[in-house]
């Protein structure tokens, strides 16, 4: 793309968004509850998982649920969504970090459902982690299904899948909010609520605004995307008098040209990151970090008698390993490549973790994200969102060494109070 191509599309950019929020705000007033709670993906989850286990008082079936899978087996590429049966199904969110989690253990299916409503990016092997989650839990491979809900139809990182892409191409969909759940729930749900369900039905409806309104199509939204429509045109040389086939040429072009520059500003992303990732680099080298660090590490040690050893990989990676008995509680710092750091609690020398030691992980934690395939066994618990915090907590130490000492102290406690055995 040529440089004044970019500085054109950059000013066409610009002006464009100028004029989208200038007809923004003269819209006709317009409440919406769920747009005032500014929600995230959690919320959307708890939305559909909600509905999702909506039963019919007389019959006891998941209507609601049932159609869902109807609309699925429609957009499927394959038929062997048409096996799913679910008849006394259990619908969680947030159980295991899977979003939406249907699992019937009468019928033996499985569907995992991963919300990307916001376009996140997807953690290391996620859908690999969720899909061996779902098979330690007594499902078979062929039985477990996955569905991706994008935004607008974005696919998941191939890195996700990790082992599992070939295995799933015909249990796997993508659906997307803004042309498959909206579509679903107007044109599926919303007839078929009985009148005398009047919650169900204005928290359908309600929530039926609030995605219309976070794709600019509400009925108030027509005029301006009208004029927005007319706007663009005018602004490419599209007249009443251009006919249809160079109107599309034209428009086609000005894409593309978008893309491009959309290329360009990710390329651009990635070399600002690259140098805040450089300027960390040498902060951590100029701060003596690794002296403060190890300094905590044994005064902790001390504090809470264990044994403790520190490995620095380099300034993006460390993991400071407490031990008792023969477990080792290791807190790993890694940088991430979304920025994140994360904790571990593993156990030493096992390149895969037992089942007596994930049962031992599952009633220490409460939970059930013990990896059994992974040298550390555990999900990571974010530490912050940047490394210059991080940086900043060690520098302080204390911030750093307290935040260590929690995690330690109640894993601790948990594993003297119920009498554990970590031999």
């Amino acid at each position: 793309m040529k440089e004044d191509n970019i500085i054109k599309c950059l000013r066409f950019s610009d002006d464009f968004y100028r004029k989208y929020t200038e007809l923004k705000q003269q819209l006709p007033y317009h409440i919406n509850v769920i747009d005032e709670l500014h929600i995230d993906e959690n919320a959307h989850s708890r939305i559909l998982c909600k509905l999702l286990q909506c039963k019919n008082p007389v019959s006891g079936e998941y209507e609601i649920l049932q159609s869902l899978l109807d609309y699925i087996r429609k957009r499927a590429k394959d038929k062997t969504f048409e096996r799913i049966e679910l008849i006394n199904p259990i619908i969680t969110q947030e159980k295991a970090r899977i979003d939406l989690w249907i699992r019937d253990q009468k019928t033996g299916y499985a569907v995992i459902v991963e919300n990307k409503v916001y376009n996140a990016q997807d953690q290391e092997e996620q859908l690999s982690r969720y899909i061996q989650r779902t098979k330690d839990d007594g499902f078979s491979s062929e039985h477990i299904y996955v569905v991706y809900l994008s935004r607008t139809g974005e696919e998941p990182d191939e890195q996700s899948w990790g082992e599992y892409k070939e295995d799933f191409e015909t249990r796997y969909v993508n659906l997307s909010f803004r042309d498959d759940i909206l579509e679903w729930l107007k044109m599926n749900i919303l007839p078929e609520i009985r009148q005398k369900d009047t919650y169900l039905l204005h928290a359908v409806k309600e929530y039926v605004d609030y995605l219309e309104g976070e794709f600019d199509i509400r009925d108030i939204n027509k005029k301006m995307n009208k004029d927005m429509n007319e706007n663009l045109k005018n602004a490419l040389g599209i007249g009443h008098d251009t006919d249809n086939q160079t109107a599309l040429e034209i428009l086609t072009r000005k894409r593309d040209e978008v893309n491009s520059l959309i290329n360009y500003i990710d390329s651009t992303i990635n070399e600002v990151k690259d140098n805040i990732d450089k300027n960390y680099v040498d902060r951590w080298k100029k701060s003596d970090a690794e002296k403060i660090i190890e300094n905590a590490a044994q005064t902790i040690a001390s504090d809470l008698n264990l044994q403790t050893e520190v490995h620095f990989g380099d300034a993006t990676y460390m993991y400071i390993a407490f031990r008792k008995g023969d477990w080792e509680l290791s807190i790993v710092f890694e940088k991430y490549h979304t920025h994140k750091f994360f904790v571990y609690i593993g156990l030493p020398g096992e390149k895969y973790v037992d089942q007596h030691y994930v049962d031992l992980k599952s009633f220490i934690f409460n939970c059930h994200n013990a990896r059994r395939n992974h040298p550390f066994g555990w999900e990571w618990i974010y530490y912050n969102d940047k490394p210059e915090e991080l940086l900043r907590d060690i520098i302080n130490m204390d911030s750093f060494k307290n935040f260590i000492m929690k995690y330690l102290k109640g894993i601790l406690a948990k594993i003297k109070e119920n009498n554990i055995n970590l031999s």
